[in-house]
């Protein structure tokens, strides 16, 4: 990591993975230099060439030029009752994440307002994204940071008219470091007999992997369990689905059997809400609570990557399309349009 980007990141402790030393005491913020000292202290406030340094050496706080830094470690601090909430979250380009408040945004600086450094000027160059707070993804756009099957040749997966379709049983896969609390929403299209597998919590996304598996065949959709070792494992009771064109309850008439041979091809918003630490997931679809799995004792310790796959697509020419991904953190609601911090745009 360049030396800069690092000094940016470590102003905010969640988003810099770095460990104390031994002479390192967990009451002092540490600035490492980029020749491999350390000093111990304070931040004082922020200059645009860099951090000031208050220690226990020198009266006033003594300024520090990015160039000859590495990184800052904070000392653990809870947020300040009256700090303000962040706004947006900021995606660098190396992809780790900033939250605050935007400030100001012109063709070479960013200015974000912090509560736990003040306002902070990042180049333009260095920002790969700005979305409202608590939203991971939201898209797609492109291919772009997606993983196409399991080969780097592989075209199974194209990006079309603002979503990503495939009319082969091939698998699209992207590690969102799901957090805890988790909210994965997105809108499917396929036409004809059709089973499409939505795998989320895995592991992995270029070979086989351990997580949970919806696979949505029909109106019935089935949670299951994978792992690299083992067949996939029933992890909750079957639910059934409205039949989205004809209304018809699902336990009397099966989707596949009265969609057409060629368009219309049934749309469907499916949102999968995650608790990890109650071991628990919500299904809704179309903004209806269609069941909750509990008692899924893997989930604590599952990945975070999500994956799409065609498991069995007869598609008669309609190919399987999914659209309007987004992926946020989850703030626990089980309200059908909300739930997950950063809902609302700014």
């Amino acid at each position: 990591m360049k030396p800069h980007l690092a000094f940016l990141l470590a102003a905010y402790i969640i988003a810099v993975p770095l460990t104390r030393g031994a002479d390192e005491p967990a009451g002092d913020d540490v600035l490492r230099l980029a020749n491999g000292d350390s000093l111990h202290g304070s931040v004082a406030g922020w200059e645009k060439a860099g951090p000031l340094w208050r220690s226990a050496f020198s009266s006033q706080p003594a300024p520090f030029k990015m160039p000859g830094l590495d990184s800052i470690l904070f000392a653990e601090r809870p947020i300040p009752e009256n700090a303000t909430a962040s706004k947006h979250e900021v995606l660098l380009a190396n992809g780790d994440l900033l939250p605050g408040t935007v400030a100001s945004l012109d063709a070479k600086t960013l200015a974000l307002d912090t509560w736990y450094a003040g306002r902070l000027e990042i180049p333009r160059a260095m920002v790969r994204s700005i979305s409202a707070a608590g939203v991971i993804y939201n898209g797609p756009e492109g291919l772009d940071g997606w993983v196409n099957g399991r080969s780097p040749d592989d075209k199974s997966w194209v990006f079309d008219d603002g979503a990503l379709s495939t009319m082969d049983n091939a698998t699209l896969g992207r590690d969102f470091k799901l957090p805890a609390r988790s909210r994965i929403e997105f809108d499917l299209a396929a036409g004809g007999n059709f089973m499409v597998m939505v795998r989320f919590c895995f592991d992995h996304i270029d070979k086989p992997g351990s997580g949970y598996d919806f696979q949505i065949s029909g109106t019935t959709v089935d949670l299951v369990r994978e792992t690299p070792d083992r067949p996939t494992i029933r992890a909750g009771q079957q639910a059934m689905l409205e039949n989205p064109l004809t209304k018809t309850p699902a336990d009397a008439v099966m989707f596949a059997d009265t969609l057409p041979m060629s368009p219309p091809v049934a749309r469907r918003h499916f949102d999968i809400r995650i608790d990890k630490d109650v071991r628990k997931v919500w299904l809704f679809v179309d903004k209806k609570l269609v069941q909750e799995f509990s008692g899924l004792e893997d989930l604590p310790k599952s990945g975070g990557a999500l994956l799409f796959s065609g498991g069995q697509l007869q598609n008669q020419g309609a190919p399987l399309r999914v659209s309007k991904i987004k992926i946020s953190r989850w703030s626990g609601g089980l309200d059908p349009d909300g739930g997950a911090s950063g809902d609302k745009q700014p």
